[in-house]
């Protein structure tokens, strides 16, 4: 059964719901004393609204502020300076050259293993594709490693 509350004891998590989505403090707090306030007058289903219901109305009023241009959603974002940190394309094709000629060193099963190991799959479940145990795959791995590293 859900907490029933006075509203004005769940200002601050309304604070937090309504910050996390404007990133406005000031904003978030006023948001959160309008849901508080607007709470106090209304009553749901004949009993005070619960402590979640308050952070999801506060949530959805911040998203409104938002969706309206009311509060600027990214502040000091610097768009120049992000668009000069990407990559040229021509970086792009030397990434991609030096990444297929470290590939080359290695042979089908390695080069398999490091790949999914940089895509986050656990040995079991290498293992179960390779049709080999987990040992084996860090084996595997830790071959493939060296040949890279030392250049082999």
């Amino acid at each position: 059964m859900p907490t029933v509350v006075s509203p004005w004891d769940a200002f601050n998590k309304c604070v937090a719901a309504a910050f996390r989505v404007c990133r406005d403090e000031d904003v978030a707090r006023d948001i959160a004393t309008e849901v508080c306030g607007n709470a106090v007058a209304v009553l749901v289903d004949g009993a005070p609204p619960t402590v979640a219901m308050l952070a999801t109305l506060a949530n959805w009023r911040a998203l409104d502020y938002v969706r309206k241009g009311k509060v600027e959603i990214v502040r000091g974002y610097d768009i120049e300076r992000a668009a000069d940190s990407a990559p040229t394309p021509e970086q792009d094709l030397e990434a991609k050259q030096e990444r297929a000629a470290l590939m080359a060193r290695l042979s089908e099963a390695e080069a398999f293993v490091i790949e999914r190991t940089g895509e986050g799959f656990s040995d079991d479940e290498i293992a179960v594709k390779l049709g080999k145990t987990a040992v084996a795959i860090r084996q595997v791995r830790s071959r493939a490693r060296r040949k890279l590293l030392n250049g082999e």
